[in-house]
């Protein structure tokens, strides 16, 4: 999203600052945020559950290299999303021959719009589950995907700003939630390890791939709904792993009994 603001303020008056402002303001929301998980106790059940894995023999990133390689499937529909999101940019003026401004403007009132409907899909997790809901995202990506490409990749404007705004609403799902399913299969001795390494690993995998292929397809293949297959493909993978790790023990939607902070920001 920094990206794309900055783009879209290179465009007007704030040029001089355009590609700064989102930058600043991004930083002060980081430091902000990580003051305020520094002042954040533990829960009861996260202690519990570090204690029991202190115990354990499993508590080692080699003793769990299957549930690595299982999870490393996980992101790929949601990193697939975000890079073909984010391309679109690209693909709107290059192909379609759209206004650059035009074309960030679409984008970034797209990326607000899939960051109001992320905490909506969080709070249905908190309530019915987070497996059903990423099992309902993925359903809804997969299903959906083509139409949607089809209507990104007409000439007509309007049809383009539909298929965005659809595409932000269909992809927050899986994508506020997959990260957090992926991180509660870990157990608490590596949970920041292996997370931060496997995430990042097929966030640059999967979804690097997809402006290189989306490009390739369209050049040479000549198939308009090439691209839209090949992130049905990458959805499809994430749902395969979804269903394999769905009867690992998880984390996810248990009562936290949190201790009160002793401190506030």
């Amino acid at each position: 999203m920094v990206a794309v603001l900055s783009f879209a303020l290179s465009h007007t008056e704030l040029v001089a600052w355009g590609w700064r402002v989102p930058f600043m303001i991004s930083g002060a929301f980081g430091v902000y945020l990580i003051l305020l998980r520094l002042k954040l106790p533990e829960s009861d059940e996260f202690n519990s559950i570090k204690r029991q894995n202190e115990t354990k023999k499993n508590s080692s990133i080699l003793s769990n290299k299957k549930l690595l390689f299982l999870s490393f499937f996980l992101p790929a529909g949601a990193s697939a999303g975000v890079y073909f999101f984010v391309y679109q940019v690209s693909y709107i003026t290059t192909f379609i021959h759209a206004d650059l401004f035009k074309a960030t403007a679409i984008n970034t009132i797209s990326t607000i719009l899939l960051t109001i409907f992320i905490p909506i899909f969080a709070k249905l997790a908190d309530r019915h589950g987070i497996q059903k809901v990423l099992y309902s995202g993925l359903g809804l990506l997969i299903i959906t995907a083509l139409p949607l490409f089809w209507l990104m990749s007409q000439q007509s404007l309007p049809m383009i700003i539909l298929g965005q705004l659809l595409f932000a609403i269909v992809l927050s799902p899986y994508l506020g939630l997959n990260a957090v399913f992926m991180a509660s299969l870990y157990p608490t001795q590596i949970r920041i390890t292996a997370f931060s390494f496997v995430y990042n690993l097929a966030v640059a995998i999967f979804g690097s791939s997809i402006p290189l292929v989306a490009i390739y397809l369209q050049k040479k293949v000549h198939f308009q709904f090439a691209s839209g297959i090949y992130f049905i493909a990458m959805c499809l993978i994430s749902l395969t792993a979804l269903i394999i790790l769905s009867k690992h023990k998880t984390t996810s939607n248990k009562t936290l009994n949190l201790q009160p902070a002793s401190h506030s920001v």
